[in-house]
C-alpha cells in the first residue's frame, strides 16, 4: 500500500495527510515565503518588502513600506497579502504598527474575506495614501484564514 509517512535519508519527514494532535483538527498546511505588500493608490515609488508564515489556519505576516512622495487622498489601502482573510470578522484581528515616522497613531486592520487590509486612525476613518507621504512604516501580526 501507499504510506501517508514518509523519512527520507536526510531525515526529513513528509505526512501527506497532516498531522493529528488527539482529537483536535489535522494541521495539514505549512508555508514560509516572501510577499510584497502592494500600496492601493500609490505612486509607485514606494519600497516594500514583506514575508510571511503560514500554519493551519493563522497566518504571521511582517512587512516594511517606505511610502516615498504620495498624492493619493484615497483611504491607505493595502493588498496582496499571501492569503485570503477568513470570513468571520474575528479573523481580522491581530495586524500591528510596530513602527511608524507619522505623528499619529494607526492601527491596521484585515478586510474579511479579501486579502487587503485598511489603515484606521483611532475613532475615525484612516489616513490618506498622502498622508503617509515620505514616511515609513513596519507592521506585523497574525490573521485567520478560511
Amino acid at each position: 500500500g501507499t504510506s501517508a509517512f514518509k523519512i527520507n535519508e536526510t531525515g526529513l519527514a513528509t505526512f501527506t495527510s497532516g498531522i493529528k494532535f488527539g482529537t483536535g483538527a489535522t494541521l495539514d498546511a505549512y508555508e514560509e515565503g516572501i510577499w510584497t505588500p502592494n500600496l492601493v493608490g500609490g505612486t509607485g515609488n514606494e519600497s516594500v518588502v514583506g514575508t510571511y508564515t503560514r500554519v493551519g489556519s493563522i497566518v504571521y505576516v511582517g512587512a516594511f513600506i517606505n511610502f516615498g512622495i504620495q498624492t493619493a487622498t484615497s483611504q491607505l489601502e493595502i493588498n496582496a497579502f499571501p492569503f485570503d482573510c477568513g470570513g468571520s470578522t474575528a479573523d481580522r484581528a491581530g495586524l500591528n504598527l510596530s513602527y511608524n515616522t507619522a505623528s499619529t497613531y494607526y492601527s491596521l486592520l484585515m478586510d474579511t474575506s479579501s486579502a487587503k487590509a485598511r489603515f484606521w486612525k483611532l475613532g475615525t476613518t484612516g489616513p490618506t495614501v498622502a498622508n503617509l507621504s515620505n514616511r515609513v512604516v513596519h507592521f506585523g501580526g497574525t490573521y485567520r484564514i478560511d
